[in-house]
């Protein structure tokens, strides 16, 4: 197998045979080709592509060759009437900081020439992270329900059983073109606009008691999707969740799942004590950059509301 170094060695020793072809030993020596080569970009960003302009002498035959530190990959053209060729390549990864020089073999008719150019993939500077605060409450009815059935509801935020709400107070949308404002001046208007939505999981655990005789029923660990779905909402960042250009404040809704224990009470369930736990959050979409949130918990509800750290 012919490595890449070796057909590079082959390609120009190819072009530099053919264009040599037919001289007689007796011929003078043709004129040196002129050669200039330009890059579109001398600092590009990654994920870009780079294109390189070579002025020589019309119908010259062209040949490249970019060092970069990992490769060395070969692009042949032809000039155009006006004596331009362009060849193009990938930035991709390419190394931060690392110049990548483009040697360039031009040849017609016996003549050839050289020249070379260098772009250098530059340094991203790093992404400003969005930030959030959050925190957590429970409203749960006293006396809780007896009948199961009116624990699940189609509407996030009507189950009867209670609800528990995680809202993160996010911010550093300002860096990423901020938070638009709504063109009714009425935030209310563009509540259902998209926007960057958030989700995630939570744990629960709980004791439900039952009257005396009968068994109380603790749960731990009980995975809790937020949003979106029949027990909780997917709120999104959008004018109506503006603070201000900077700032969302964003409410997960999420129904409390007590049914199985409620229904294993004859009457009179209790609810003795109520957590949340491992809570993590996204953001995704609306043009801002992926973002998570989280706070291990575990997160007691006693009194009503608890604070968490972001």
């Amino acid at each position: 197998m012919i490595g890449t170094s070796a057909k590079a060695t082959m390609t120009v020793l190819a072009v530099g045979g053919l264009l040599s072809a037919g001289l007689s030993a007796c011929s003078p020596a043709p004129a040196p080709l002129a050669c200039a080569a330009q890059p579109s970009a001398t600092a590009p960003g990654p994920n870009t592509t780079e294109i390189i302009s070579i002025r020589t002498t019309p119908g010259a035959k062209v040949l490249t060759v970019a060092s970069y530190l990992s490769a060395k990959p070969i692009r042949i053209a032809t000039a155009n009437d006006a004596g331009i060729a362009r060849v193009s390549y990938p930035v991709g990864t390419a190394a931060p900081g690392y110049p990548v020089k483009v040697t360039v073999a031009v040849a017609k008719n016996g003549g050839n020439g050289n020249c070379s150019t260098t772009f250098t993939p530059k340094r991203v500077a790093s992404i400003a992270p969005l930030t959030a605060a959050l925190s957590y409450h429970y409203v749960v009815p006293r006396p809780l329900p007896s009948d199961p059935g009116v624990c699940t509801s189609l509407r996030p935020g009507q189950g009867g059983c209670g609800t528990v709400v995680i809202t993160a107070l996010i911010s550093g949308f300002g860096a990423h073109g901020g938070i638009p404002t709504c063109p009714t001046g009425n935030p209310v208007d563009c509540a259902s606009q998209d926007g960057a939505s958030l989700s995630g999981q939570l744990s629960l655990a709980w004791t439900i008691s039952c009257p005396a005789g009968q068994t109380s029923s603790t749960r731990n660990d009980v995975p809790v999707s937020l949003g979106p779905g029949y027990q909780s909402n997917s709120p999104k960042v959008t004018p109506y969740t503006r603070v201000d250009n900077d700032t969302a404040q964003l409410s997960v809704v999420v129904d409390l799942p007590f049914g199985p224990e409620i229904a294993s009470c004859t009457s009179g369930p209790r609810l003795d004590s109520l957590s949340a736990s491992n809570v993590t959050l996204q953001l995704i979409g609306g043009g801002y950059p992926t973002s998570h949130f989280s706070a291990p918990g575990p997160f007691i509800s006693t009194p009503e509301t608890t604070s968490m750290p972001s």
